[in-house]
């Protein structure tokens, strides 16, 4: 007798769990489906955004950052632009790169230090292969210094701080 209340209290306690589950599961995915909903009706307006500063040529809006101290994302939309005026250090390199991940604080304390004398920006050599292409990238990080849309310079591999102002100050003077 004590073995049938047992089986069908669990029996009923599996019912109740089972319902639980599938009404949790029900709400979970008309919770999903509202989320997609909202995605959907706005995704239009940031592709309409988007295709905005890609048409009036916003990469001004980077630029701009580099001029406030901090590190710019330079692609191959704005790379002339970015690099036509002033002395500008362009870090090659690649997500999946443990130096280059090394490099990046480094080169945000020296945009913050050298606000005004030298721009300094990032490119993604995977998302870019044109470009580095064109610069022969072989190896990264890679940071080509450049003045007024001419090379300089070019510094290959990690450095620290100290290292790399030694490369740049003779140039931001």
């Amino acid at each position: 007798m004590n073995m049938n209340i047992f089986l069908a209290t669990a029996v009923a306690l599996g019912l109740t769990m089972t319902t639980s589950c599938n009404q949790s599961q029900a709400k979970s995915e008309s919770e999903t489906k509202a989320a997609e909903t909202t995605t959907q009706e706005k995704a239009p307006e940031a592709i309409e955004n988007l295709a905005t500063d890609l048409l009036t040529g916003d990469a001004n809006a980077e630029i701009e950052k580099g001029e406030k101290g901090e590190v710019i994302t330079i692609t191959e939309a704005n790379f002339n632009k970015v690099t036509e005026k002033g002395l500008v250090l362009v870090d090659f390199f690649a997500t999946w790169c443990g130096p280059c991940k090394m490099q990046k604080p480094v080169l945000a304390e020296i945009a913050k230090k050298y606000v005004g004398k030298i721009t300094i920006g990032t490119l993604d050599t995977d998302k870019c292969p044109n470009l580095s292409n064109k610069y022969n990238i072989r190896s990264i990080p890679c940071m080509i210094l450049f003045k007024d849309g001419k090379e300089v310079k070019r510094i290959i591999g990690y450095h620290e701080k100290a290292q790399l102002l030694m490369e740049l100050e003779p140039y931001m003077n």
